[in-house]
C-alpha cells in the first residue's frame, strides 16, 4: 500500500503497533517451549502449505536455522522419508495447519507446534473492553 493511502484510511482511525513473537508447543503433552530453548537442537522443517518461504523466513528472523526441511503441497499429507533419513534432526517444527496431518513424531523426531504470539497495546485492549461493554454492542 503506498504511504499516502494508507495515510488516508489511518487519518480518522487509531493505528496501533501490535507487536508478534514465535512460540512453540510440543505436540506430545501440549508442552509449551521457547524457541530459544532449541539452541543446539538440529531442528527440521515440515511444512504444507501455500508459502512456506513466510514461516522459513520468520524462524531465520528468530534465529531459527533448519537443517532439514521437508515442503509439500499445499494441504497435502506429509510423507515420512526412508529409514536412513530419521536421525537427522532432533525435533521437526511445523505449523497448526500441517500439525493436524502429522502424530507427535515425524520421521522419528518429536513434531513441535509453532504459534504466533501477540503483544496488543494497553490503550487497543482498553477500547476493545469499552465497546464490548457498551449498551449497543461494539459498533
Amino acid at each position: 500500500m503506498a504511504p499516502a493511502e494508507l495515510a488516508r484510511l489511518t487519518a480518522c482511525r487509531p493505528v496501533f503497533a501490535v507487536g508478534a513473537r514465535l512460540g512453540a508447543t510440543l505436540v506430545e503433552g501440549g508442552r509449551a517451549l521457547s524457541l530459544a530453548s532449541l539452541a543446539g537442537t538440529r531442528v527440521g522443517v515440515v511444512l504444507a502449505i501455500a508459502r512456506p518461504e513466510r514461516v522459513l523466513r520468520c524462524l531465520s528472523a528468530s534465529g531459527i536455522h533448519p537443517v532439514a526441511t521437508r515442503l509439500f503441497a499445499d494441504h497435502a499429507r506429509p510423507r515420512a522419508r526412508g529409514l536412513g533419513l530419521r536421525d537427522a534432526v532432533d525435533v521437526w517444527l511445523t505449523t497448526p495447519k500441517c500439525a493436524t496431518k502429522l502424530g507427535a513424531h515425524f520421521e522419528g523426531a518429536n513434531v513441535v507446534v509453532l504459534r504466533r504470539e501477540l503483544s496488543l497495546p494497553d490503550e487497543l485492549l482498553a477500547l476493545c473492553t469499552a465497546a464490548a461493554r457498551a449498551p449497543d454492542g461494539p459498533s
